[in-house]
């Protein structure tokens, strides 16, 4: 896995029209054998915040994802201790970084309105969010590569 392919290939899928999730999901995909096989359109409803309503970010969602896929036991898959403090400082990182973890919080669009979508796609897609995700990419490619 390239970390620099990874972060492109994840800007260009966002800059095509794959939503924040699926882009950082695709491009794992594109480089992961183990998700070959997964059709990244399963996360198409995670985008801007669950649907547009500004909640989790679709970043955040895809990295959840990702990360459960690659350190959750296959052994014991009801044995979730360990992902969950991966995730929790995952999730503290992010929240340091951005200052939440709500895509509303972060880009103070709302997605629901004609006027706030122009806003994301004037402003806010980017100068925020391609960055946002690029940055996830490398966050999530760092926990799976421990």
């Amino acid at each position: 896995m390239d970390l620099e392919k990874l972060q492109d290939r994840a800007a260009i899928y966002f800059d095509d029209g794959y939503n924040c999730t699926q882009s950082v999901f695709k491009a794992f995909k594109d480089q992961c054998e183990e998700l070959k096989d997964i059709d990244e359109a399963f996360l198409a409803g995670f985008g801007a915040g669950f649907a547009g309503r500004g909640k989790v970010c679709g970043a955040v969602s895809a990295a959840t994802a990702i990360v459960s896929l690659f350190k959750i036991s296959k052994e014991n898959p009801k044995n979730r201790k360990e992902l969950y403090v991966l995730l929790r400082e995952f999730y503290k990182g992010f929240e340091d970084t951005y200052g939440s973890l709500g895509c509303y919080e972060i880009t103070g669009a709302d997605f629901t309105t004609p006027e706030g979508y122009a806003l994301y796609l004037n402003e806010k897609h980017e100068k925020v969010c391609k960055a946002l995700v690029k940055n996830v990419v490398k966050e999530v490619y760092k926990i799976i590569k421990a």
